[in-house]
């Protein structure tokens, strides 16, 4: 069970309205980042998905994975066993593969500290905040600064870490004849473990469990600040590469719309549907973001509006009431600017259709306004009156 404090506190009216009129001002300004969020997050979805549509066309896929004169400065696609010569080795454990990357993984057994709170509203205005503090060891591979805990005392971490994770790149790791650099290999996952461990090391503390190597008394009983470190690689094998061939290796490649193209991926794959991958991650990430940018927006209209709600907390039921309404506003206008917004930012990145979606709309508003009065003219002919249409 971990460790629990539970602290009560009492917000009066005043320190509320306080608070609230706060968010008159940075209501807004959470907006208006929203918005720079949503538009920007646009711009950039469109300049990558063309420069995904030049490179598709620009590709050469290659016969074999060969340097040649011809292929030279241009965007290529090749397949084949992806290679290296030399072991990856850890020189603080002895630790070594045959691999094009190798991880070492840190972890040290902290405190933890998980904060959860409720509200109540009181009769005048005021509110009764009760806040937990749970307090929990658990492995973690990043450091945890008890020193900003509620409680410090009792939850005390190491300041700091002997041993810290790592990766090793290959440096000689060719497909072919062609040189891969870490810009391909760190795209890689090293997700292959050790089935025998043998790592070389006299360091007093330390020793070989398994596949890991253990820092401590007794990893059956863990304590605050014992270490456990962990191995991964990525092994030879046959991949697809996508890039720019230069001095017979190949390097990101550099689109039109400032775009970079740097793909790799296990297997032989053809360049088509490495390509249609990344527009289909393109197309996931926009619409991430597109979602992030709106719940950043709907965050800052429910701030801005925070003080009608406050105002309203002497009558429990009218301000259940007014929070209902105030949320379905915030939604609502978070739809309309939002969407707007996206819009706008959607044809500004794309002149040319803007250009004929305008002319197309133009047209038939034209042609409406003709037929309406085409229409009126033969019906005043036929001596009917269209005054009130």
């Amino acid at each position: 069970m971990p460790d629990q404090i539970t602290e009560t506190t009492n917000t009066g009216w005043l320190a509320r309205i306080k608070s609230a009129l706060t968010g008159i001002i940075i209501g807004p300004l959470i907006i208006i980042l929203s918005i720079w969020l949503l538009w920007s997050n646009e711009i950039r979805s469109v300049n990558v998905s063309n420069g995904l549509e030049e490179g598709a066309k620009a590709v050469v896929s290659l016969t074999s994975p060969e340097a040649r004169p011809e292929s030279e400065g241009k965007l290529i696609h090749t397949s084949g066993v992806l290679d290296t010569t030399a072991l990856l080795r850890d020189d603080i454990f002895g630790v070594e593969q045959k691999a094009l990357r190798l991880d070492r993984k840190v972890e040290m057994y902290q405190w933890t500290e998980k904060k959860s709170s409720s509200s109540n509203d009181n009769l005048g205005w005021s509110q009764t905040t009760t806040t937990t503090y749970s307090y929990e060891k658990k492995w973690t591979d990043a450091k945890v600064n008890s020193s900003n805990f509620h409680t410090p005392t009792d939850h005390t971490n190491p300041e700091e870490w002997k041993y810290t994770s790592s990766t090793i790149f290959a440096t000689d790791a060719k497909i072919g004849n062609i040189a891969v650099g870490q810009t391909f290999l760190g795209q890689l996952k090293a997700e292959t473990t050790f089935t025998t461990f043998s790592p070389s090391f006299s360091l007093s503390g330390t020793k070989v469990e398994n596949t890991s190597i253990y820092i401590g008394v007794d990893s059956a009983i863990p304590q605050v600040g014992d270490i456990r470190i962990r191995y991964s690689y990525t092994p030879v094998g046959t991949m697809s590469i996508i890039g720019k061939l230069m001095n017979q290796a190949v390097i990101p490649y550099t689109t039109k719309t400032n775009t970079t193209i740097a793909l790799i991926t296990p297997g032989t794959v053809e360049a088509s549907s490495m390509f249609a991958t990344s527009q289909a991650n393109n197309t996931l990430t926009t619409w991430m973001l597109r979602g992030a940018g709106m719940i950043l927006m709907f965050a800052g209209f429910s701030v801005f509006f925070q003080i009608i709600s406050i105002l309203t907390k002497f009558l429990p039921i009218l301000s259940v009431m007014v929070e209902w309404w105030l949320g379905l506003v915030s939604f609502c206008l978070t739809l309309l600017l939002g969407g707007t917004i996206i819009a706008i930012a959607w044809f500004a990145a794309r002149p040319m259709i803007s250009a004929i979606v305008a002319v197309v709309v133009a047209g038939v508003i034209w042609g409406v306004y003709q037929m309406k009065k085409w229409t009126t003219v033969k019906v005043e002919e036929s001596g009917v009156s269209l005054s009130g249409v």
